[in-house]
């Protein structure tokens, strides 16, 4: 069975993982556990940060890293941020194709106008 810690640190990173959470988010549920728990319910982990611009498959690495048990405070954060970070870059991609399609839309009513006067 887990103990209260493990399981309040295994629900925070699924929450990252699995929904679009904000990293200002993630950084009150950490003071919320550092409140409840003490500051050493986060382990100490050494890892390498990518730089930007970060995709899903680093994502996905940083992920398994958690469920194979990574819980520090800077991993946590940091497996926040690059979940943000691609959440924001496939909304940049939603309004572009939206937008695209808008002025496709607006051309094609526009030529269809002018050929029908």
């Amino acid at each position: 069975m887990m103990s209260k810690q493990s399981d309040a640190l295994y629900e925070l990173k699924r929450k990252i993982i699995g929904t679009n959470c904000s990293v200002a988010e993630i950084k009150k549920d950490i003071g919320r556990l550092e409140r409840e728990f003490g500051a050493d319910i986060f382990l100490p982990l050494k890892f390498n940060k990518k730089s930007k611009p970060w995709d899903a498959a680093y994502f996905k690495e940083l992920s398994d890293l958690s469920i194979a048990g990574a819980s520090s405070k800077e991993f946590i954060l940091h497996m926040a941020e690059v979940k943000e970070y691609l959440v924001k870059q496939k909304m940049k991609r939603i309004m572009l194709v939206a937008g695209t399609a808008v002025v496709i839309a607006g051309v094609v009513g526009v030529v269809l106008y002018c050929n029908l006067h």
